[in-house]
């Protein structure tokens, strides 16, 4: 009668232990394949929006949606106008392009990914997911994302305002876009993702919260120009870019 090879417990631990070494090399490299995935998907998704928003400009005299509101709120950049949603829409930017996959916090927590009802990451119906973005019944969307072209809030206040402790005088702008050919925007996004520093920290970096986070620590984030052109900025490049309650980065 032939006896069977059984493997011995030290053979058994040996090949466990290899398989345990795989895994271990192998993980990091997947998550970092899932990372690079995503990164690819957020810099698609802003392409969509910077066409949308051009295409707007063209049939608008080259100026893009501002879409003021008149409330004395929303002086960050991801506040706006309850029909600025709708029109990336209508320009071709369906709601789910509206959210980076990386996109986690914001600084009003209930607009949290995990605290947003999952469909609004998936649903093409505009109106409802701006709907879910409304701020306290108020004619206002809270953006998943920051929009830089300046918007009348109250009368002579504008946002963004011109820089860090800056000026809400719209006649002292001189580098958020307005229009496809105002001077001096090349070096300034039109949209990015959502960076910020809460109030008691507004200048500390280390204090950064939003944008892709890696390591759990804000690693990037996703800007679109308004030549339609796509870039992420490393962490290393983060700058405080205005501090209306709220510090607002990229």
């Amino acid at each position: 009668m032939r006896r069977l090879h059984a493997f011995t417990l030290i053979e058994l631990l040996v090949v466990i232990s290899i398989i345990a070494l795989l895994i271990a090399v192998l993980l990091p490299a997947l998550g970092s394949a899932r990372y690079a995935s995503k990164v690819s998907v957020c810099r698609s998704n802003y392409h969509q929006m910077g066409v949308a928003v051009n295409s707007f400009a063209v049939e608008h005299k080259g100026y893009f949606p501002d879409h003021n509101f008149q409330l004395n709120i929303g002086l960050n950049a991801w506040g706006a106008s309850r029909t600025m949603p709708l029109d990336l829409n209508e320009y071709g930017a369906a709601p789910p392009v509206w959210f980076c996959p990386l996109f986690d916090k914001h600084p009003h927590t209930p607009f949290d990914r995990e605290n947003l009802p999952g469909q609004v990451f998936t649903s093409n119906d505009a109106q409802w997911v701006t709907d879910q973005l409304q701020y306290n019944g108020l004619q206002l969307t809270l953006l998943p994302f920051y929009y830089w072209a300046p918007r009348e809030t109250t009368v002579g206040s504008y946002t963004p305002h011109n820089g860090v402790g800056g000026t809400r005088d719209i006649t002292a702008f001189d580098h958020w876009p307005r229009s496809i050919d105002e001077p001096g925007t090349e070096g300034h996004p039109l949209m990015s993702d959502i960076l910020f520093t809460p109030p008691s920290a507004i200048y500390d970096q280390n204090g950064i919260q939003g944008g892709h986070v890696r390591g759990g620590k804000s690693d990037s984030v996703t800007a679109v120009w308004v030549d339609g052109s796509v870039e992420v900025i490393p962490r290393s490049d983060f700058e405080l870019r205005q501090d209306a309650h709220w510090g607002n980065w990229y």
